[in-house]
């Protein structure tokens, strides 16, 4: 319970991040019928940060006489750059055969991923004890370079590229809409992974940390680990799948119509470190889906579903301060979902949603696991938006937005550790824009009410979202 601007950082904590992102897209209109499209894409991150961390809370109190309120602290440096390129070259176009049309789509892509790290962390020496109270923080100057700081580091260099080829063809006639696409993907990925543990805590030997037990008695910390470790690893992987997509949709009335679709999905998992530097399986899934739609007028849409959504190897995390992972079995999402969006009078835009929401793990190789729900799911959540124009006597056009976000209960935590749930929320949030030629001028404002926000981190850490935020934002068109 402590307040939106505690923190357990350092006035010296910097974070750099500087991201250039390119796209181009060509078209050709070759006739009528047809179009060829290019599109290219590039972009390059690079992250830099020196940071006091808490990976976690004291959960022996024994050890240096703390309360259950202090928190363990590091001071970690983190270094990374990231490379992701891709291109996909397009046909497509109409044909007719008798009183059926064919919208055609064949096209390839090929897309580069490419991730470095270099990250080291030393473990807390700035004051006499490694655990600090979280309800009295100090502000300290790190020693970083002494005998015995350094706990852990290591550098990760992933490189992951991809060729696809795929095709697509919807089919209309008459109330009738049919659509069938396929995909051929085969990656391959590199991963190098060079860790180092090493020194032992401020001078404290195995013996003094564990109260006499065994080591390791924090695994995760590296406590106990007194003689210098390295480790070196170099994996490989090739992977390849053809998946399918399937989509049936027929109009009763001119405003009412049901659809369903079946899709399956590919995802390597390159960018994933299992354990000692393995990379995982890839992701593989399947969806089906099935609802109705309606139009209330031109311009205001309704549609209601329900939908299965089922995933083997997902990743899930192993080991926090180490970050490595493993992959769950299978996860399984199924629930429906409303939604209204579109134009409700002449000057207000609404869109509304509402989901209700079953995800859970459903196969683990630890049957512990199985039923555990996913984290950071809420099983019910909603929204709603809407904008209203102002006729107003002045050049251009003057809107006003209000709205609100629900998010229901959540678990937290992945299944293999400790299980707690968030509280639910609601953010109410309001904006104001103005348009005038190609200029557009907006002022939002977010979570007015000030409500605690809590989220899960990849389910091994809670993070805080700020209080009331102001968004002011200014555009042009070319």
């Amino acid at each position: 319970n402590l307040s939106a601007g505690t923190t357990m950082s350092e006035p010296w904590t910097r974070f750099s991040n500087n991201n250039s992102i390119n796209q181009l897209d060509f078209k050709w209109k070759i006739d009528s019928n047809w179009t060829f499209r290019q599109g290219l894409f590039k972009a390059d991150s690079s992250m830099s940060q020196p940071y006091a961390i808490t990976p976690s809370m004291n959960s022996n109190p024994s050890r240096f006489g703390e309360t259950l309120t202090s928190a363990w602290r590091q001071f970690f440096v983190s270094n990374q750059n990231q490379k992701n390129t891709a291109s996909q070259t397009e046909f497509y176009g109409d044909v007719k055969t008798g009183d059926v049309r064919h919208k055609i789509l064949v096209g390839y892509e090929y897309s580069q991923s490419k991730w470095n790290v270099n990250s080291n962390a030393y473990l807390q020496d700035f004051v006499l004890a490694p655990y600090w109270n979280t309800f009295n923080l100090l502000t300290q100057t790190p020693q970083v370079g002494q005998t015995g700081t350094t706990n852990y580091g290591w550098t990760q260099n992933t490189n992951s590229q991809s060729n696809a080829i795929y095709l697509q063809n919807q089919m209309s006639w008459q109330a009738l809409r049919v659509l069938g696409g396929i995909r051929s993907e085969k990656v391959n990925s590199t991963n190098t992974l060079n860790s180092l543990y090493t020194g032992n805590l401020m001078g404290f030997t195995q013996s003094a940390l564990c109260g006499g037990g065994a080591a390791p008695c924090d695994p995760g910390l590296g406590i106990g680990t007194v003689n210098p470790v390295t480790s070196t690893s170099n994996t490989s992987q090739t992977d390849s799948a053809t998946t399918g997509r399937f989509g049936l949709l027929y109009m009763f009335t001119p405003r009412t119509s049901a659809y369903y679709s079946w899709s399956q999905s590919f995802t390597p998992n390159a960018a994933y470190q299992g354990a000692g530097g393995s990379i995982l399986p890839s992701q593989r899934g399947v969806q089906n889906e099935f609802g109705v739609k309606y139009n209330f007028w031109q311009g205001l849409d309704g549609t209601i579903s329900v939908f299965n959504i089922t995933k083997n190897n997902v990743p899930v995390v192993l080991n926090a301060t180490a970050g490595t992972y493993t992959v769950n079995g299978q996860q399984q999402s199924q629930g429906w979902e409303a939604g209204l969006v579109g134009q409700a009078t002449s000057s207000l835009k609404i869109i509304a949603n509402a989901t209700g929401l079953n995800a859970k793990v459903t196969q683990d190789a630890n049957p512990a696991n199985i039923g555990a729900r996913l984290y950071g799911v809420p099983q019910f959540s909603a929204n709603f938006w809407g904008v209203q124009d102002l006729r107003l006597d002045i050049p251009g056009r003057v809107s006003i937005g209000a709205g609100a976000v629900y998010v229901g209960q959540r678990a937290a935590a992945v299944p293999n550790l400790s299980y707690f749930t968030l509280p639910e929320y609601t953010s109410i949030d309001a904006g104001i824009f103005y348009k005038i030629d190609r200029v557009n001028l907006a002022l939002n404002i977010k979570n007015i009410t000030g409500a605690t926000i809590l989220n899960s981190i990849q389910g091994t850490g809670v993070n805080r979202y700020a209080g009331t935020t102001y968004l002011a934002t200014a555009g042009i068109n070319f």
